[in-house]
């Protein structure tokens, strides 16, 4: 466990490709209107941004300063799928090279299959 960082995504991702049509529109207003959990920055609960050409910002006091990022970054979320009553585990691999997104690709693509509790008594 530990504490993570928020990162809101405005990049264009890529959607699994065993994803139905109705996945990739949940998965869409997922990425719009959700923040991912990284455990690959400074894991503070600060807040960061991909911007649409890849480089990423950090929040400063409700600014946002470039931040130079030159590794790879894991950003995870869950996405509640209403039509299927079920949420998935959706991670991506974000590559930066000098400050900016070279390569993105799917880590993880999975329902979360709840298990249900037992009344013993």
């Amino acid at each position: 466990m530990g504490l993570f960082d928020y990162v809101k995504i405005n990049y264009d991702l890529p959607t699994p490709n065993t994803a139905t049509e109705k996945h990739v529109e949940f998965i869409k207003n997922a990425i719009d209107t959700e923040e991912f959990q990284t455990k690959d920055l400074d894991c503070v609960l600060n807040k960061f941004c991909l911007d649409k050409d890849g480089y990423l910002y950090e929040q400063n006091e409700g600014k946002y300063e470039k931040r130079y990022v030159h590794q790879h970054v894991f950003c995870y979320t869950s996405i509640k799928m209403l039509f299927e009553d079920i949420s998935y585990w959706l991670e991506y691999n974000i590559k930066f090279t000098d400050g900016k997104v070279k390569d993105v690709t799917i880590e993880q693509w999975y329902p979360i299959i709840k298990k249900k509790s037992i009344n013993f008594n």
